[in-house]
């Protein structure tokens, strides 16, 4: 009975809580948390979860967007050793790389808090 539940998270934080363990149900009574406190808990972590995600897609969508045309294009060079795409098309993907390194800058801030906070100072 005296001994604690680490609960841990994914980024490596972990919190320690004291109680019992409910046999019948086999779910942690957390002490001195009530349950209003435990539901903000996980609302505001789910909501931090959700932005995140939002955040992560919008990052990786983009770098593929801008990637991919290149590297397909490269793969098709490669099977047709250069004769089967115009010169302008590997200009054109070629600039989209550049395209996405410029984006990457704006981008990060606009997505996480964390980064507009650095990049403002």
């Amino acid at each position: 009975q005296g001994k604690g539940v680490t609960l841990s998270h994914n980024w490596g934080v972990g919190v320690k809580l004291r109680g019992s363990v409910n046999s019948q149900t086999s779910s942690p009574c957390l002490g001195k948390l009530d349950s209003s406190t435990s539901r903000s808990a996980h609302s505001s972590r789910l909501s931090r979860d959700k932005k995140i995600a939002k955040s992560l897609a919008i990052i990786v969508c983009v770098f593929a967007i801008c990637w991919a045309p290149y590297t397909l294009l490269m793969i098709i060079r490669a099977a047709c050793r250069g004769q089967c795409i115009q010169h302008h098309w590997y200009e054109v993907t070629f600039w989209l790389l550049w395209l996405n390194s410029a984006i990457n800058p704006f981008l990060y801030p606009l997505c996480h808090s964390s980064f507009r906070r650095a990049f403002s100072k």
